[in-house]
């Protein structure tokens, strides 16, 4: 896999039918990338439900193969790391403020 760093605008989270965090939009200037969690990430999970729209992001993210399906209307990408947010964190869905410094604690936890 090839690794690439996206470096944009978080844009909204991404659930899945059952309405679990599946992964994030971000806008990149020319266009928009979606980034998908494995599907046992839960700590990614977390972390991305507490992002506000418009929260400067940097990830390393890594190649997916192409759907079955045919070309999507945008590039889809396997998020390999969070690297840095820019900004507040929101409140996520427990009632939890995580603080900019404890997010990034978090993240370098899984270092």
């Amino acid at each position: 896999m090839t690794a690439t760093k996206l470096t944009g605008a978080f844009a909204h989270v991404i659930h899945s039918p059952h309405g679990g965090v599946e992964g994030l939009l971000l806008d990149v200037g020319d266009g928009v990338t979606q980034v998908v969690l494995d599907k046992d990430d839960e700590k990614n999970a977390a972390l991305i439900s507490t992002l506000k729209s418009g929260q400067q992001l940097v990830l390393s993210t890594d190649d997916i193969p192409p759907s079955r399906k045919g070309p999507g209307a945008h590039p889809v990408r396997a998020l390999r790391k969070l690297i840095s947010v820019r900004g507040h964190m929101g409140e996520p869905q427990g009632g939890e403020v995580i603080s900019e410094h404890r997010f990034r604690a978090l993240v370098d936890d899984r270092l």
